[in-house]
């Protein structure tokens, strides 16, 4: 029995809680991650670009589009989509492995011109991944 802790405080489990609770300053450097200091779990940052130290895929992708002379309008529709569905890189990956374009991103979108330039990119990432 720990000092300052009851009969039921259980010393081992109080040990590895110290352990890691010391390391925590290792997952600062993960800027995806937040840490609550309320709780100790860690919650996926997909909305909030400003606290971000790194480019996600994604972030990647809205600025090529742009490049590519996507319309704002187009962008602004895409990036609501993907957070109000949740959507991460995989997800994307997956509905745009479809060469005919019939995903959900698409369907919402409805612009064949832009749906095929996100195509495209992620059909450059997938061969890049592979080499």
């Amino acid at each position: 029995k720990e000092k300052g802790h009851d009969k039921y405080h259980d010393a081992s489990f109080a040990r590895m809680n110290q352990l890691i609770s010391a390391r925590k300053h290792i997952i600062k450097t993960f800027g995806r991650f937040k840490t609550n200091e309320k709780d100790s779990k860690y919650n996926l940052n997909t909305g909030n670009r400003g606290e971000q130290n790194g480019e996600t895929f994604l972030d990647s992708m809205y600025k090529r589009l742009k490049e590519l002379k996507v319309s704002a309008q187009i962008l602004d529709k895409l990036r609501a989509f993907i957070e109000s569905q949740e959507f991460d890189t995989d997800s994307m990956n997956m509905d745009f492995a479809d060469a005919k374009n019939n995903g959900n991103v698409s369907k919402h979108l409805q612009d064949p011109q832009s749906t095929d330039k996100i195509q495209k990119i992620f059909r450059a990432a997938r061969a890049s991944s592979r080499s």
